[in-house]
């Protein structure tokens, strides 16, 4: 609303210094109080400063960091022949799995070594403590596998595909 009527007194300005004769001003004074579009990226913005901060955003990011809370498995020694699907119908018997990921090789190096890591993710730490315990150095196929705790994930509610944060589940 301001700027509409800036331009309009810009306008009657430039009316009244015409009917004096020529005006240098008049024609920079109607530039400068005319409207530009709005940019998507103030647009952008804007909707970014008017968001909430997530629910217990400072909480979760301490859980995050926190090795205390990690639902996450690291497992080694993983043989070549052992597929996403198999590692998880063997952690699953101790609870409910988000999400199962094996690092395979890329280099020729890596597929020389002729084994595996991956990791699994747990909903619930107590199932997660459960399963490192009991399948810490188990064979499977032929390869004595280890685990250990792994750096914290973020991971879904377990009711629903909605994830806490940013999650892949690649």
């Amino acid at each position: 609303r301001r700027k509409k009527e800036e331009k309009e007194a810009a306008v009657l300005y430039e009316e009244f210094a015409a009917s004096f004769g020529s005006s240098p001003n008049a024609g920079q004074i109607l530039k400068q109080t005319e409207e530009k579009p709005p940019r998507q990226i103030d647009a952008f913005l804007e909707e970014l400063k008017s968001r909430q901060p997530l629910e217990n955003e400072s909480n979760f990011a301490a859980e995050v960091d926190d090795p205390e809370t990690t639902t996450n498995l690291y497992v080694g020694n993983l043989a070549p022949s052992v597929s996403e699907e198999a590692l998880k119908a063997r952690f699953e018997h101790f609870g409910p799995v988000d999400s199962v990921k094996i690092m395979w090789p890329r280099t020729d190096e890596e597929r020389n070594r002729h084994k595996n890591c991956g990791f699994v993710s747990f909903f619930s730490r107590i199932d997660a403590d459960e399963a490192r315990q009991a399948m810490n150095h188990v064979e499977i196929d032929g390869y004595t596998i280890i685990v250990d705790w792994a750096k914290s994930l973020l991971a879904h509610h377990q009711d629903d595909d909605v994830p806490f944060a940013w999650h892949s589940k690649q």
